[in-house]
């Protein structure tokens, strides 16, 4: 069988990066999911288009590209619906059609499939081939999309509820197998009744998971006993489970066309009436109900727990390993002899050169009280003033120009110039008080530094920034770092690196400018928690917290995001 090539659509970078909508974070595991999911959709509408194949968005996925233009921001899986005449189609025609390794699950493909939709799936198992990571924007899991099926009903209204009273009897033998209430004589009598009452066969050769999957085929066909009646009839239901409970019925006429509206980074067919088909589906679609679908969540979460059983070593995943932070922290100061990978440094910190230049200046202005002699003055003020211009231009290299401190040790130099040619007790004492003020400002200040690794997000960090700032012991300094994406072998490329992003007033630093070790800032705050376990990104290594703990003294991390408040029961919200 020849099978057509798959291509792989574009979807940028920036699509796959966590995202907030809604209040609700969405990690980029999911969107590496929404994106497989989009390629299979992408494929499918190829054969459709080619074959004149109807199909629409439908659930999830109709009420996500109405109300959110693309996703549900809680949902991971992509539904569509075709009429049963073009699903039909579909599997006669489209299939063949489709790239090497699709297929249909449906109850007649998979004895294990138990439902009454359909799956197209991209392949049978999980694949960490290059080739596939690739083409599947590195989701290695079974991806499939959801199609649910919609049959005509038929305008002889006796006929119809006929069928469904037989649809009924024959699914509560196929739900009584499986929830155990038939079985054995039980079941068999209930078979008994079926055949009597319907003129039906049920081998009894099989199993009683076969009886089921023959029973749930039988039921199917029912549903679909009107196809030929298409044309004369005017609505259309997906009969299980809506249509036997007689509700979410929908006029033909809303899916005889199409529109095309916005999904993610492309667009969607949706019902040419969609407002009115999404109300009889949802009522009020606008408001937003957080409601879990029923399978679980992330759909890959058994796939990968599958894998992991098999594996004899784990899979990668973000775990907070405290006893390595703290042993990283423990060893921060073995590491100010070191070189940082961003600025050579003498092995001291900031601190210790002005505490030391402090010490000199203090010790030598109490040789003042041991001298009367007019040299020894004129000396010992000359040499507290080289320490005082030598510190106030080491402070300006690091702090910048006009870094109040400096105006204070300028105050000083004129308070030694004065006592050199006036001398007395109110001059000297008038140095001692600058002094012991230079003194207290110094060792009173500190440093934080935010280290924040996109300009879209400086607002989380906005309000702590402010506050610091507003106060005059605390020097702030904003030193925004690049971060790189990640392609399906985990090499990082295409490094971020946009200071213009920020406000054009925060006065930033280059990541490159900085020197962490001599510098030692007091507090470093960051707003990437995930070192290197994202999966579609990654900071420098320098950048991971255990290597920022060596650092600092203390190292605080503000989410990027804000999210709607949630609880551990809104399960989705809290896994993500």
């Amino acid at each position: 069988m020849e099978y057509r090539k798959l291509d792989r659509i574009k979807l940028s970078e920036k699509f796959y990066e966590d995202e907030v909508r809604e209040g609700f974070y969405i990690p980029s595991a999911i969107k590496k999911a929404w994106g497989a999911e989009i390629q299979i959709l992408n494929e499918l509408d190829k054969v459709c288009k080619q074959l004149g194949i109807r199909y629409f968005a439908a659930w999830g996925t109709f009420l996500g590209a109405v109300r959110h233009r693309g996703y549900v921001p809680w949902d991971d899986d992509l539904d569509i619906c075709m009429l049963r005449d073009d699903y039909n189609r579909f599997l006669d025609e489209g299939l063949k059609l489709m790239p090497e390794g699709f297929t249909v699950y449906n109850l007649e493909t998979r004895n294990s499939h138990d439902q009454f939709i359909a799956n197209l799936v991209n392949k049978n198992r999980i694949c960490f081939e290059p080739d596939h990571l690739e083409k599947y924007h590195g989701f290695p899991y079974v991806t499939s999309i959801d199609i649910f099926i919609l049959d005509y009903i038929a305008r002889d209204k006796t006929r119809y509820e006929a069928m469904k009273d037989k649809a009924r009897h024959i699914l509560a033998a196929s739900f009584g197998i499986n929830d155990g209430s038939l079985k054995g004589n039980k079941l068999s009598r209930y078979l008994n009744d079926l055949e009597d009452r319907y003129d039906v066969i049920v081998p009894t050769e099989l199993d009683d998971q076969g009886i089921r999957s023959y029973l749930d085929i039988m039921a199917e066909k029912l549903f679909s006993s009107f196809l030929g009646e298409k044309d004369e009839a005017e609505e259309i239901v997906q009969m299980m489970p809506w249509g036997l409970k007689d509700i979410k019925v929908m006029p033909k006429y809303y899916y005889e066309k199409s529109v095309d509206i916005p999904f993610e980074t492309g667009t969607i067919p949706v019902p040419q009436i969609y407002d009115d088909a999404l109300r009889i589906c949802y009522g009020d679609y606008m408001y937003l109900h957080k409601n879990a679908s029923a399978h679980g969540y992330p759909f890959f979460t058994k796939s990968r727990t599958q894998l992991q059983e098999v594996l004899d070593f784990d899979l990668p995943e973000y775990k907070v390993d405290a006893d390595k932070l703290i042993k990283a922290a423990s060893s921060r100061k073995k590491v100010v002899s070191e070189r940082t990978p961003y600025r050579e440094n003498s092995g001291e910190t900031y601190s210790d050169v002005v505490r030391e230049c402090l010490t000199g200046m203090e010790e030598r202005l109490h040789d003042l009280n041991k001298t009367g002699g007019e040299s020894s003055i004129i000396d010992i003020c000359a040499d507290v003033q080289q320490l005082a211009v030598d510190l106030g231009m080491y402070m300006e290299a690091f702090k910048g120009e006009g870094y109040d401190i400096v105006h204070e040790l300028e105050q000083l130099c004129e308070d030694l110039y004065e006592l050199t040619q006036i001398r007395g007790d109110e001059a000297e004492s008038k140095v001692f008080e600058e002094f012991e003020l230079i003194k207290d400002m110094t060792l009173k200040r500190r440093e934080i530094l935010f280290l924040p690794f996109k300009g879209d997000c400086w607002g989380s960090m906005k309000t702590l920034y402010e506050a610091f700032s507003a106060d005059r012991d605390t020097d702030v300094c904003v030193v925004p770092i690049p971060y790189y994406y990640k392609d399906y072998k985990k090499q990082l490329f295409n490094m971020q690196y946009d200071t213009s992003a920020y406000p054009a007033d925060l006065g930033i630093t280059p990541y490159d400018d900085y020197d962490y070790v001599l510098r030692h800032p007091d507090i470093i705050v960051i707003n990437n928690p995930y070192d290197d376990w994202n999966e579609e990104m990654s900071i420098p290594p320098f950048f991971y917290s255990d290597k920022l703990l060596q650092y600092t003294d203390r190292l605080v991390y503000i989410p990027w995001f804000k999210t709607y408040d949630f609880t551990r029961e809104n399960e989705r919200e809290f896994i993500n």
